[in-house]
């Protein structure tokens, strides 16, 4: 008997992240045919390129590169440790100014 170990096949959804080696790949729009995707090389990356693959060839390729997708918390935790805290209240206080006295 031959065991074969299957990753669960999950279906492709808008705005899922997958990871693979040294790449992420983000669902931005699926059509009955066809997949907006874009390759990422940070979590956080703007302005990559889109681009249209169709569904099939999008899962065939994930699954060649042994991709895992990512959960929701993950990212959010990761841009959240990226992105500044704000500054406290009292450091953006100013101390209230002296009226300044008239020359006469």
């Amino acid at each position: 008997m031959d065991l074969k170990m299957r990753i669960e096949k999950r279906p492709l959804a808008k705005g899922q992240l997958w990871r693979m080696a040294n790449k992420h790949l983000e669902i931005v729009e699926l059509g009955k045919r066809l997949t907006h995707y874009r390759l990422l090389t940070r979590v956080d990356q703007r302005g990559a390129p889109l681009r249209l693959g169709g569904a099939a060839e999008v899962e065939a390729y994930l699954e060649a590169h042994q991709a895992k997708l990512v959960t929701e918390e993950d990212v959010s935790q990761k841009a959240a440790a990226l992105v500044p805290a704000p500054p406290s209240p009292r450091a953006s206080k100013r101390p209230a100014k002296s009226p300044k006295a008239k020359k006469s």
